[in-house]
């Protein structure tokens, strides 16, 4: 991690209970791991791909994807690692919308994937469904496909990430709700013509809060991310440090849950390899483009949900910025709570930059697939194949029903989603952990008009005292959102923290400022417009944005290489450039 971020005695004690929970092999070196990228040559058919949701078949013989096809659009197909072998599936089916989230079922016949959907807008809907093939997915002579009915939500305003668990028993998917982020888990079952799912349960329940650690869960973003064989679910969240999207892991079997990344930047997709040791993220480290001015203050996430929707929605939702959220990063848990960076795992040499990827990793624990986004809307599929990875004696996770650990606990200690209350609108008083208190105003809808956290001599665990206001203010829908914050710390920290931010549509305006214990950060978010306050990363001669890195370099951010061809580094720290916010249209 950067020596210029802050890092919090608390959160540094954290890191060290994380590893001890997760018994992971503190001596491994990713100096010691090569990789080989490929590029999987595409027929003359496809136009593109679907960059974020490529995987493998279960025994990591081929690779499933969204691709557009000429002349038929898009389409769920099936390509070889060399190219060879090209099928479409789902041309002979009927298939509505786009197709994404592609998980392949053990039974080898059938594939999960969800259709009208990947985008950051808070009201996006992922329609799930199942494609069958017969005699099986490699050989899929015939299709048919299949709705997937979910239980109906009062207040839902849309249905993301949707995930099917190893063993094919049960869909994970978070809904956004009018009252914030709720990540799901039910039964999956098949009926004659086609499959339910019962028996929902909220994962990150705090039906009722009372203490400053629910009210986090609560007011945080969520989302689940992809499975660690059965009985783990990894999920991105700002719970632990509000500003600040992590990855954690969550114990299906009883609900515990362990923090697993800890950089001040934007941690997000993460899928574990086999053996449990790596973890392969979408991240958006070394870019300083997240809002770490208040990750530096290391506060509570009490209205995360609300914050994360509008900001995200103006980077996200750029073609420009979502290029450069979710770069590849190949890491270990020990390593990044020990602040390095891990090893980036793309070449963004000619402009190239990778997409999200829900679940990269083959079978075999020794490749990774995920496809890449470059100028003018080109796409390309890559296949990274790793020396220095530990082995395995099988597949993991092809036959689920003779592996238990691959096989998924119902979390009889999450409660049943019918059961789980709406919270509403008014205000509420949070009691600090070592005294002083915080109100929280909240909106009877997550998507404003008005969101605040007011801090009242707000003492944290380590004795640091908060006061001020944060406050987000007005509808979403409008289109023009302000961000406003003035928030104090006192005591073993000392600092202050002043945004003046305007979202008009997708440009975020103004400059948002945080000082630490004489450490200053300044945001680097939004549209990259200089004149609306933000500094634009600088390009590379070669066409790479200077957030590039040479592969195989870890560690701090002074190290140099951010050009392909070691050309001098580009000054990318965001800059204070004081822009009128009038100037976003």
């Amino acid at each position: 991690m950067p020596s210029l971020l802050f890092i919090l005695s608390a959160t540094l004690i954290t890191a060290l209970e994380t590893l001890s929970r997760l018994k992971v092999d503190t001596t491994v070196n990713l100096s010691s791991i090569t990789v080989d990228r490929s590029v999987v040559p595409l027929p003359p058919t496809v136009a593109r791909l679907d960059t974020q949701s490529c995987i493998w078949t279960r025994d990591g013989v081929a690779i499933l994807c969204p691709f557009d096809i000429i002349d038929q659009g898009w389409q769920i197909g099936t390509i070889h690692p060399d190219g060879s072998n090209f099928q479409c599936i789902s041309c002979a089916a009927d298939i509505e919308g786009s197709p994404g989230f592609l998980y392949a079922f053990p039974d080898k016949k059938s594939i999960f994937f969800a259709t009208a959907s990947q985008s950051s807008s808070p009201d996006a809907v992922s329609l799930p469904q199942v494609v069958e093939c017969s005699p099986s997915v490699l050989q899929c002579e015939r299709a048919t496909v299949r709705s997937v009915k979910i239980p109906e939500v009062d207040g839902t305003l849309s249905l993301r990430e949707p995930r099917i668990t190893p063993d094919g028993h049960h869909l994970e998917w978070t809904i956004l709700r009018t009252d914030g982020f709720l990540m799901l888990m039910g039964e999956l079952t098949r009926t004659s013509e086609s499959y339910t799912v019962s028996n929902a349960r909220v994962l990150n329940a705090a039906p009722n809060p009372t203490t400053s650690e629910q009210w986090a869960i609560r007011g945080a973003f969520s989302e689940g991310k992809s499975f660690f064989k059965g009985k783990t679910l990894v999920f991105a969240s700002t719970r632990g440090q509000g500003g600040n999207l992590d990855d954690y892991t969550l114990d299906l079997a009883t609900g515990a849950v362990t923090r697993v990344t800890f950089n001040s930047e934007w941690d997000e997709d993460g899928a574990f390899d086999p053996s449990g040791t790596y973890i392969l993220l979408g991240t958006s480290r070394r870019m300083h483009n997240q809002l770490r001015t208040v990750t530096s203050m290391n506060l509570a996430p009490f209205i995360d949900g609300s914050v994360f929707l509008t900001l995200s929605f103006a980077s996200l939702s750029t073609t420009e910025q979502r290029l450069h959220i979710l770069e590849k990063w190949l890491i270990t848990p020990a390593s990044d709570a020990a602040g390095l960076d891990g090893v980036m795992l793309n070449c963004k040499q000619g402009g190239w930059a990778s997409g999200a990827s829900k679940n990269p990793w083959n079978p075999d624990g020794k490749r990774a697939a995920w496809g890449e986004r470059g100028q003018n809307g080109t796409t390309r599929l890559i296949i990274a194949t790793f020396t220095g990875l530990p082995s395995s004696a099988s597949l993991s996770c092809e036959f689920p029903q003779d592996d238990e650990d691959c096989q998924t606990p119902t979390p009889l200690w999450a409660p049943l989603l019918v059961d789980y209350p709406l919270l509403e609108a008014g205000q509420y008083s949070i009691a600090g952990p070592s005294g002083g208190k915080a109100i929280l105003t909240t909106s009877a809808n997550v998507l404003g008009p008005l969101h605040a956290i007011d801090y009242h001599g707000y003492v944290q665990v380590d004795g640091t005292v908060v006061n001020g206001r944060t406050e987000m203010k007005g509808l979403f829908s409008s289109g023009n959102q302000t961000l406003t914050s003035n928030v104090r710390l006192s005591g073993p920290h000392q600092g202050n923290s002043t945004w003046m931010l305007r979202v008009v549509g997708r440009q975020v305006c103004g400059t948002a400022l945080s000082t630490v214990d004489g450490i200053s950060l300044v945001t680097h978010h939004g549209q990259f417009d200089p004149s609306c306050g933000f500094a634009r990363p600088e390009m590379c001669p070669d066409g790479a944005d200077a957030d590039a890195t040479e592969i195989g370099e870890t560690g701090c951010i002074e190290l140099p290489g951010a050009c392909a061809n070691d050309t001098d580094r580009t000054k990318y720290m965001a800059q204070s450039i004081e822009g009128p916010s009038e100037n976003c249209s």
